[in-house]
């Protein structure tokens, strides 16, 4: 993180005092900065999308990449920058990017993920540009709009043979 960043965690574990703790005594190891970070457990739906007015950028988990909360990002103007996957828990995040057009947010490997961030990270007018246009993406993609989903589907069941 550069100096002006912060680092978002948001778990319901972090709910738990303790659980809590150990976590931040752990990132401290690492040499997290204390003031970037905010830990957040769990909150109402509502509150749950309302912070995401709070993010600029969600970084997907690495082992498996997220689904519903993927789609809550990018339906709240939140960009997501997501690792390739080769299993299907690791290719949500992927196939939802691809849908909208953000291949370019998609890493192929550990080092490309880094890479990326610091690409996403840099250039603010495209990301604010990115983040004022995601939820129409999404609307007008078949991941928010039912009538696209089915015409495509309907053209996927009529080309199998």
């Amino acid at each position: 993180l550069n100096k002006n960043n912060k680092l978002l965690i948001k778990s319901k574990e972090l709910t738990d005092i303790i659980t809590k703790e150990k976590f931040l005594q752990k990132l401290i190891s690492y040499g997290i900065n204390l003031q970037q970070l905010i830990l957040r457990g769990s909150t109402s739906l509502e509150e749950h999308l309302n912070q995401h007015n709070e993010v600029d950028i969600m970084l997907d988990t690495l082992n498996v990449s997220g689904c519903t909360t993927t789609c809550q990002c990018l339906y709240m103007g939140v960009p997501i920058i997501t690792n390739k996957g080769n299993s299907m828990l690791m290719r949500h995040g992927e196939q939802f990017l691809k849908i909208i057009q953000l291949e370019d947010w998609i890493a192929n490997s550990a080092d490309d993920y880094i890479e990326i961030v610091k690409k996403q990270t840099q250039n603010i007018q495209n990301l604010q540009l990115i983040k004022n246009t995601l939820r129409q993406k999404v609307l007008n993609s078949s991941m928010g709009n039912g009538e696209v989903f089915a015409k495509q589907f309907e053209i996927l069941l009529k080309s199998i043979k």
